[in-house]
């Protein structure tokens, strides 16, 4: 028996066959974080001249074009937009050079993948492919550097497993923020317009102006069209599983998707409660582990870039397509134990009617249902 269900959908399974029902819904929490002084990048002076339509006017209620007051900014090179993996690795990269660069985040600290850093996530790829390493090995934002530094550099390399786990890298990638003056959290860009040689930038605090905007705001958490007007605390994208209330003993959990979150979860899940019910549900005709032999990751080289962007869109189209699987799949590993652990639950009887797998399926509708005693 069940007391609700909860809608984890994940990766880019989108569920045409199963309707799912059952399902209370309550408000979500709001979520948290840890504030980071932000650090003094340029300067802004203001001015009492004539107003000039060349210049920058900025106001101290945001919108009032009758309260505006002028402002001369500097040019800046580069603004970067958001401050994760990529722009926190695009702002290490730059601090060496002249080039003068601002990299602006709404959030109030760095955060990759808050909701999942479950206690057994690994990182699913060289620790080595960190912000800096493959472009500049004489980085001291360098991930070995960070394990120098911390005093684990000897006891990493006498690991028999030479990968580290995602809560590890978290840790690194916001040691690499702190060393960085070219950040700035609690800034959120509200317009990026074009403005002479290139871009006028407005934010919830001021304005600036760059040559160049850099994007890296992460991609959009993919959820069934089915499910999107009943986003609550038992329905929510994984990317919030720590986020909200975890799954109680007698619940019953749909786990939408067969990637690398899905089966984290899954295993988070089983390693909770021997009575939680579990529904696992993948487009794809089965659970498959991610590409990762030597061969296969030359795709992720310079030379193979340069060689797959002078191919025709679809056949480039094709590639990808045909690639899937060397980024998006679970890793060997994980694929074992989850095994390992449904073996051992069927030997002593607590699998029974407890978990299922459910492949080439897609969710086709939700409807919210209430138990009478509720």
């Amino acid at each position: 028996m069940f007391t609700r269900m909860r809608l984890l959908p994940v990766s880019t399974d989108v569920l045409p066959d199963a309707a799912i029902a059952d399902a209370s819904f309550t408000t979500p929490p709001a979520a948290t974080g840890q504030a980071a002084a932000p650090s003094q990048v340029t300067q802004t002076f203001f001015g009492n001249e004539a107003k000039d339509p060349e210049r920058v006017y900025t106001s101290a209620k945001g919108k009032n074009l009758h309260e505006l007051k002028e402002t001369s900014v500097e040019m800046l090179d580069v603004i970067g937009i958001g401050i994760g993996p990529f722009n926190l690795s695009l702002a290490a990269l730059i601090e060496p050079t002249p080039l003068r660069a601002l990299f602006l985040e709404k959030r109030e600290a760095v955060f990759w993948h808050p909701g999942l850093a479950l206690p057994n996530s690994r990182l699913q790829v060289s620790p080595l492919k960190d912000c800096v390493t493959l472009v500049d090995p004489t980085s001291p934002y360098s991930f070995l550097n960070y394990l120098a530094l911390h005093g684990r550099l000897y006891s990493f390399v006498n690991k028999r497993n030479a990968s580290t786990s995602r809560q590890e890298f978290i840790e690194y990638y916001r040691w690499v923020a702190g060393r960085l003056n070219t950040l700035r959290f609690s800034e959120d860009v509200t317009d990026v317009v074009p403005f002479r040689n290139g871009y006028r930038i407005s934010t919830n605090t001021t304005t600036y102006l760059a040559r160049a905007v850099v994007v890296g705001v992460g991609v959009e958490p993919k959820i069934p069209p089915c499910a999107r007007s009943l986003l609550c605390d038992t329905v929510y994208h994984a990317a919030d599983y720590l986020e909200r209330q975890l799954p109680r003993a007698n619940e019953h959990v749909l786990v939408v998707g067969g990637g690398q979150s899905g089966a984290e979860i899954i295993e988070d899940m089983l390693t909770r409660s021997l009575s939680t019910q579990i529904t696992w549900a993948t487009s794809r005709s089965n659970l498959f582990s991610i590409d990762d032999n030597s061969f296969v990751n030359e795709a992720y080289t310079p030379s193979y870039s340069r060689r797959f962007h002078a191919l025709p869109l679809q056949q480039r189209r094709d590639l990808v397509e045909g690639e899937m699987l060397t980024s998006d799949g679970i890793s060997v590993d994980l694929c074992n134990r989850l095994y390992e652990m449904l073996y051992e639950r069927s030997v002593d009887g607590t699998l029974a009617d407890r978990f299922r797998v459910l492949s080439s399926v897609v969710v086709k509708d939700i409807k919210s249902h209430k138990s009478a005693g509720e």
